[in-house]
């Protein structure tokens, strides 16, 4: 899900649907071969404002049910693909869970960075 260091407002449910509604961000659905909903991700195009660099940000990834490694790939894969029509050079995610982080790796994807903070 979102770091909790960026915090949620109390409305957080319905800012998040409306930024879905307005296409800022996307939502993607796992369903298993008889339709079942398994899994939903949220991502949103970023760009980084010092290199000009364009990443696709996993901005939450939930399941509902045990989704194997080679669906979750399968997803990333169909993620990736959008990306790169949206001129993305990476996905990439904030995560403490090592199952997320293995499955980024499985992707060939660069783990070693880290999401770190204190409160103020």
């Amino acid at each position: 899900g979102i770091p909790e260091a960026t915090g949620l407002s109390a409305d957080a449910s319905n800012e998040m649907l409306q930024a879905i509604l307005s296409g800022d961000v996307q939502c993607w659905l796992v369903l298993s071969p008889d339709d079942e909903m398994l899994a939903v991700c949220t991502t949103r195009i970023v760009q980084e404002f010092l290199t000009n660099t364009r990443v696709l940000m996993i901005m939450g990834l939930y399941s509902y049910s045990e989704v194997d490694r080679g669906t979750w790939k399968i997803g990333l894969t169909r993620i990736a693909e959008y990306a790169k029509t949206k001129r993305a050079k990476q996905v990439v995610a904030y995560t403490k869970l090592d199952h997320i982080r293995d499955l980024f790796k499985a992707m060939e994807g660069n783990t070693d960075y880290h999401l770190v903070g204190f409160e103020v």
